[in-house]
């Protein structure tokens, strides 16, 4: 096993206690340079006007530097707020929407393994164990970002091909069962779409919605998708290759965009070991901390 290039969203270390103090320091240290050092400065060129207060033509001024500086921070914090109410806005939003998973369930861990039999071994060992509920592979976790492709739809009621963004998904049998999302629309993946020549994707809601959206069309179902050509891209044979529309799979409801939306993704059905990073996702009933202590022994085991 090793790391992961991007954790899944719920991986929550958390902070020390000791870290936050720090933080709070460094803040309050910060908001005194920054607010109270002037606000000093301009007390004391008061009370060196106070004595003449009452002499004809008095007044208070500041000096140029102080007087640009208090421009300056004004001005700051009148661009600041928006800014700052938008994104907590958005994050709060965010953090409503991957409250709704039940992150207490998973266990996700990358595996460095090629061998099909020894992923076979490794996925039965990890089912009989006690609380597992499902087990299955991937080239990614959900929520753990995705790389992102482009490409083209071609329907027969979408008229010339549209050109769409969407991130890829390569996964083994069973991974939309371990995370309870069901296929609402076509068909799931079968033993033949695992064939190396089978040419089938399944797209999740917000791929289906934004086609539906763009094109006019109904149901993706049929609609052939094809890569677009790009540099140094893996398989350049893809941008000639065209893709059948099985399935729509319900969203993972994971990796929200700035707006809070699903984005969009394509579904291969990949044997683990033609995957260049693997990743295993395992639902539990309980506390998944005990099988990831065992993980590491269980993996010794079968490689």
């Amino acid at each position: 096993m090793g790391s992961f290039d991007a954790a899944p969203f719920w991986f929550t270390p958390g902070l020390r206690l000791t870290t936050i103090v720090y933080a709070s320091v460094l803040a309050v240290i910060s908001a005194a340079m920054l607010s109270l050092m002037p606000a000093l400065k301009a007390t004391r060129a008061v009370q060196s006007h106070l004595p003449n207060r009452g002499a004809a033509g008095a007044t208070l001024r500041f000096g140029r530097v102080w007087t640009a500086a208090m421009i300056a921070q004004i001005a700051l914090t009148a661009i600041g707020i928006p800014a700052a109410m938008e994104s907590a806005t958005e994050a709060m939003r965010n953090l409503n929407i991957r409250a709704a998973f039940p992150s207490r369930d998973y266990l996700a861990a990358r595996i460095e393994m090629g061998q099909a039999h020894t992923l076979a071994e490794l996925e039965r060992r990890i089912a009989q164990e006690p609380g597992v509920v499902a087990v299955a592979f991937a080239d990614h976790a959900p929520g753990s970002g995705s790389r992102a492709r482009s490409g083209e739809i071609e329907s027969s009621t979408a008229g010339p091909a549209h050109k769409v963004g969407f991130g890829t998904l390569a996964v083994e049998p069973g991974f939309f069962e371990v995370f309870d999302r069901p296929i609402v629309s076509g068909r799931t993946f079968n033993d033949g779409d695992r064939r190396p020549n089978a040419r089938t994707v399944i797209v999740n809601e917000t791929f289906a919605r934004a086609l539906a959206r763009d094109t006019g069309s109904g149901s993706p179902i049929g609609a052939r998708l094809r890569y677009s050509a790009a540099a140094g891209q893996e398989d350049a044979s893809a941008a000639d290759t065209w893709f059948e529309i099985v399935g729509v799979v319900r969203d993972y409801g994971l990796d929200p965009d700035d707006l809070g939306r699903e984005h969009a993704v394509v579904f291969h059905a990949a044997p683990g070991e033609t995957m260049s990073s693997l990743v295993m996702s395992v639902r539990v009933r309980g506390n998944p901390a005990t099988l990831a202590a065992r993980l590491p022994a269980i993996a010794a085991s079968v490689d």
